[in-house]
């Protein structure tokens, strides 16, 4: 059709199914079940309308249609149209939900509570992933900026002058540096992860030649900052790891050094904490005492032999 100079007919055929398949969309999926399918529903109609793009990439490439005529690229007004009949939907109030529910949802999180995570963050991938090519040919905000983010930010500047506020009147200069430390610690994910490190770090090299007295101060400090961590599991499972790999390629500097430090967490965090990792300490003792058994064996064997 498009050599044929029938690009403007297939192109309007191809927006009129998009649109028929949206409204389907946001009528039968979206509106009866939100928010948590807008987030799959949305992705996938970006997907279907990439794969569109292949399909009917002669439109994409007819250069007599697309540039003369000023109008979108077939995959930018797939995610136009989704944007304007779904997201920013006449019929139905869906912005206002969406936006309405990723704040709420922040917040239930900020009070301290469980909350579906993979699901915000797939909304908010969408938003980010919608610009409203109306507004501009060659560029334009995102959705996420446009729409979300004013009030976003409007949201959390009053949360935390409130925070700050509370902290204020109830805590103490203490206990106010405490909070921020532990907020401070726990906003960035990979925390469990370089406080192993660092951990892993000393018992490989750092704390050798050191006196009991500083090897123990060492390791005391390293507790007091972990017991601001709150993805205690994320931690355990990385120095495991990091535990295994100083046992199996013996770059300890100490067994008791090893064991003081299973001893501090054992305190923290409880015997189900240390269990696994005191085992692997066991598994390589009882290990090692065979690997000895099978040599002396072998010298005996050797010199009966002779």
């Amino acid at each position: 059709m498009c050599l044929q100079k029938q690009g403007s007919q297939l192109y309007d055929g191809v927006s009129g199914l998009i649109v028929e398949n949206l409204d389907k969309l946001a009528k039968e999926q979206i509106v009866p079940a939100f928010p948590t399918s807008i987030s799959v529903s949305g992705i996938d109609h970006v997907q279907q309308a990439q794969e569109g793009e292949r399909l009917l990439k002669a439109v994409r490439e007819d250069r007599t249609h697309v540039p003369p005529a000023r109008v979108l690229p077939i995959f930018e007004q797939g995610q136009q149209l989704f944007l304007e009949r779904v997201i920013r939907s006449s019929d139905y109030s869906i912005k206002s939900h969406l936006i309405t529910t990723l704040l709420t949802q922040i917040q239930i999180e900020r009070d301290g509570y469980t909350v579906n995570r993979s699901a915000v963050k797939g909304c908010v991938e969408v938003l980010l992933e919608l610009r409203d090519r109306r507004d501009s040919w060659d560029s334009a905000a995102s959705v996420y900026e446009k729409d979300f983010e004013p009030t976003f930010l409007k949201e959390s500047e009053a949360f935390y002058k409130a925070e700050a506020t509370r902290l204020l009147d109830s805590c103490n200069a203490m206990q106010y540096l405490k909070k921020a430390f532990e907020t401070f610690i726990n906003d960035n994910p990979k925390s469990p992860e370089y406080i192993s490190l660092f951990i892993d770090e000393n018992l490989r090299k750092g704390l050798k030649g050191k006196s009991d007295q500083d090897v123990d101060a060492v390791l005391e400090k390293t507790i007091t900052v972990f017991r601001y961590i709150s993805e205690r599991d994320v931690f355990e499972r990385y120095y495991k790891g990091h535990l295994a790999k100083r046992l199996l390629q013996n770059r300890s500097v100490s067994d008791d050094a090893e064991r003081g430090m299973l001893a501090k967490l054992k305190v923290e965090c409880g015997v189900q904490f240390t269990q696994k990792l005191e085992g692997m300490f066991n598994d390589l003792k009882v290990s090692s005492d065979h690997m000895s058994g099978f040599r002396d064996h072998l010298a005996k064997s050797q010199v009966v032999g002779r």
